[in-house]
């Protein structure tokens, strides 16, 4: 354990034992798996003055201790009232700003972490989707607001599905199926596989134009979307 002033953390007194158990750390607070080291798992403290450690369980004060100069290691199973919850711990010293230190104890840390992670990965895309339509979507200019720069993406969006409907409404693949029908009936030649090939790339070509309009579409709302939520943020925004 540290020999820095005044310390106070949740640690095991065995220095090799400190390392051997995972943690994450997350809004301010440690999250620790409990009860895998309850025989020994301890609020350790260092202090060079006496000083009160106040504890609480599940943000409700639960206990306060007067502690005077030395090495302390306090059991947390005989100073908590459950095995698994949050955990503060305030060492307030004369002379020394209070330290505060908040834990998460959880019974199955595997799945805490997995969320955890889930989290950082939904955090990380989410900024990048953040920096991505800022750069994608320039703010008003002139006379344009965030409401018309809104509007004009949705009528972008408008105008490219009538498109898309236009092109998937001209689609003919019954016709290809008559082409095949034939060729079973009267037999294959050349003119016919040309016909074939010629149908099936034109209806290729459609639906890979209708595809790329609904690409367009969905990037053109998602940029309509963005314009109307930075309004909405700078309505609720106090004024300056």
């Amino acid at each position: 354990m540290s020999r820095n002033q005044n310390v106070v953390l949740l640690d095991f007194p065995d220095a090799k034992r400190s390392l051997s158990y995972e943690s994450f750390f997350e809004d301010g607070k440690q999250t620790i798996e409990y009860p895998a080291g309850a025989h020994d798992l301890c609020i350790c403290l260092d202090l060079t003055h006496g000083g009160d450690l106040f504890i609480t369980w599940n943000g409700e004060h639960h206990k306060q201790l007067s502690l005077p100069v030395g090495s302390h290691s306090l059991l947390l199973s005989e100073n908590i009232p459950e095995l698994h919850g949050e955990l503060g711990l305030k060492l307030a010293v004369p002379g020394s700003a209070p330290v505060q230190l908040d834990y998460r104890l959880v019974s199955d840390y595997p799945l805490e972490y997995t969320e955890y992670m889930f989290r950082v990965y939904k955090s990380q895309r989410d900024e990048q989707t953040r920096k991505r339509l800022q750069m994608q979507c320039p703010a008003p200019q002139g006379g344009q607001t965030l409401a018309s720069l809104s509007s004009d993406k949705y009528d972008a969006a408008a105008g490219e599905i009538e498109r898309v409907g236009r092109l998937l409404g001209g689609l003919h693949a019954i016709d290809i199926s008559h082409m095949f029908s034939i060729t079973q009936s009267l037999g294959d030649s050349p003119d016919r596989r040309k016909m074939i090939d010629s149908a099936l790339e034109a209806l290729s070509t459609q639906l890979h134009k209708a595809l790329q309009g609904l690409a367009n579409v969905a990037l053109d709302v998602e940029h309509a979307r963005y314009y109307q939520d930075q309004q909405h943020a700078g309505e609720s925004s106090p004024a300056s």
